[in-house]
């Protein structure tokens, strides 16, 4: 039974591990969208008398993509400790980042 012991401590270690990765992700994610978007509307500031059509919803588009990206690895770090830690409230919260981001 110790040996069951160490490997479960094992394990919660390893699941907060990748959880913080995932979550790094994450927040990476966003901040690289962010900075993306930025250059986007930059470049389109500076060219807008030669692309007059350039719309909000391709600023929208390009963040609203990193920001689905970031969700998803979010969701994956929020799977991977539920694994070891399953309780109602981890489950709630996986839950609704399911929903939104099968909505998405």
């Amino acid at each position: 039974m110790e040996f069951l012991a160490t490997l479960e401590t094992g394990l919660i270690s390893a699941v907060a591990i990748i959880k913080f990765c995932l979550e790094s992700l994450s927040i990476a994610c966003v901040v690289i969208g962010l900075i993306k978007t930025l250059q986007l509307a930059w470049q389109s500031n500076r060219h807008r008398r030669s692309h007059p059509s350039f719309s909000f919803n391709q600023f929208r588009i390009r963040f609203g993509t990193w920001l689905s990206l970031a969700l998803e690895f979010q969701l994956g770090g929020d799977i991977v400790a539920t694994t070891v830690t399953p309780t109602l409230e981890a489950l709630a919260k996986l839950a609704l980042i399911a929903i939104i981001e099968n909505l998405g």
